[in-house]
């Protein structure tokens, strides 16, 4: 996968013009962390704090329609943003979309953001809320589910075999079938983060992961029996 680039929203709440006010970074991921090690210098704080100091600072001041603050929380978490996305898709002009949507939510919802938990959390919330609802749209195409970087402790498959057999009979569930799915067992989350992304409750995750499961067993069944393909 390419670096993701600086995306910034054309205008913000306040009428700002982010284009024109942000334009030189736009693109150039290589000028974004050149910018945030600029801003860590100008606002010294102990190192182990220095982070979470200077994104709430960021936080407090995009809230304002402070451009500059809001710029520096994409370049800071666009790209792990990025590869939490390429699970919903591998196309790149969909991912950058989905970034986009994610970020462009994110900053209209900072008002909401109470702080209870790193603003990178809350971002993963919004993009898995955005995915998902991307498969939905979607659902009458082929969809893939990205099989890359699993967790150690998440089932593998073996060969590539295995590989497409897994991304043909996911892509034959429903939305809310791949989503539990990829976050249970390929992301390796456990019932509370996935309830935590979702918003759904821990009963729910269970009782949707107990039930994906065995859908997913019974379409992997038909697979290797050769029966005619469909939807389930």
């Amino acid at each position: 996968m390419t670096a993701a680039v600086c995306w910034i929203p054309s205008q913000s709440p306040s009428g700002i013009d982010w284009r024109s006010l942000l334009g030189p970074l736009r693109g150039n991921t290589a000028a974004c962390f050149a910018m945030e090690a600029r801003h860590r210098a100008d606002n010294p704080a102990p190192v182990s704090k220095a982070i979470d100091e200077n994104e709430v600072d960021d936080i407090r001041q995009a809230r304002t329609g402070d451009g500059h603050s809001f710029e520096r929380i994409v370049c800071r978490h666009q790209q792990e943003i990025a590869r939490r996305l390429r699970r919903f898709s591998r196309d790149p002009s969909v991912l950058e979309d989905l970034v986009q949507e994610t970020f462009v939510q994110a900053y209209f919802s900072l008002h909401r953001f109470r702080g209870e938990t790193p603003l990178i959390h809350w971002l993963h919330r919004i993009a898995v809320r955005s995915g998902y609802r991307f498969w939905k749209i979607n659902r009458s195409r082929s969809a893939h589910v990205s099989i890359d970087g699993l967790d150690p402790a998440a089932p593998q498959p073996s060969s590539d075999e295995a590989s497409e057999l897994l991304e043909r009979v996911m892509s034959k569930l429903s939305p809310r079938d791949r989503l539990v799915l990829t976050l249970i067992y390929l992301e390796g989350h456990d019932v509370a983060e996935t309830a935590a992304l979702t918003g759904w409750s821990r009963t729910m995750v269970k009782v949707q992961a107990y039930r994906a499961r065995g859908r997913l067993r019974k379409w992997i069944e038909r697979e290797r029996a050769g029966e005619p393909r469909g939807r389930n």
